[in-house]
């Protein structure tokens, strides 16, 4: 069986509660570190295969009750060299205050289908990084973490 390429580290706390400060912090400069190299050309391209959104608590952001809460998407900048993907915030740290303020989810999604190795294998979605085990490496699909914010 062929092992794909994978994502092997990031650099957040997936599934643990922060501060809304340490949140802007990490908002500055989401990363990726790679298990197995870029293509030159996927690096080239800078594909904007990042996605984050923050998804607020309902019971602070929805009185009424019976309503869905929207979901925010936080727009950023993406960064791919040959091992590493940065992702950093574009909106002010004001406006992600006041969105973050009822603390919430926030949802970190990285589409690894289109990221090649020089091989021409697509990255696998495996969540190695995420829960401290190898896990079988498929080919394609979405890799996704999460952090919770604290009311601020």
């Amino acid at each position: 069986m062929l092992d794909w390429p994978f994502i092997a580290k990031v650099n957040w706390p997936h599934g643990q509660t922060i501060s809304l400060p340490q949140a802007l912090s990490l908002l500055g400069n989401l990363r990726f570190d790679l298990g197995g190299s870029l293509a030159d050309d996927v690096v080239k391209a800078q594909p904007a295969v990042v996605q984050v959104w923050f998804e607020p608590n309902s019971s602070t952001t929805n009185t009424a009750g019976g309503t869905p809460t929207p979901i925010a998407t936080v727009h950023g900048t993406i960064t791919l060299d040959a091992k590493t993907i940065r992702w950093q915030m574009n909106d002010s740290p004001s406006l992600a205050t006041r969105v973050f303020v009822p603390g919430g989810r926030l949802l970190v999604r990285l589409h690894t289908g289109v990221l090649l190795d020089p091989g021409r294998r697509a990255f696998s979605a495996a969540l190695d990084a995420l829960i401290g085990s190898a896990q079988p490496h498929v080919p394609g699909g979405t890799f996704e973490g999460w952090m919770f914010v604290q009311p601020g």
